[in-house]
């Protein structure tokens, strides 16, 4: 990972400051937030299931294969 160029304690700040304002947003625009949970409580099941398996499905070649387990044996 690549370090950052800002101070540890300004990356701090700034996401305090991030996740206060987005406590006062939710909280003054309840009333335009709350019919909206259910659909994104609907949309975020296939999107977690996207990321989840996102390597399921893909073809690998002979290079990119696990090594045999001692239970596995060769075909």
């Amino acid at each position: 990972m690549e370090k950052s160029n800002f101070p540890r304690w300004t990356v701090y700040c700034l996401y305090a400051t991030g996740l206060a304002v987005g406590i006062f947003l939710l909280v003054q625009h309840w009333v335009h937030v709350s019919p909206y949970i259910p659909l994104l409580i609907f949309l975020a099941c296939p999107v977690s299931h996207f990321f989840m398996h996102k390597a399921h499905g893909r073809h690998h070649s002979k290079e990119t294969t696990l090594p045999l387990g001692p239970a596995e044996k060769p075909r």
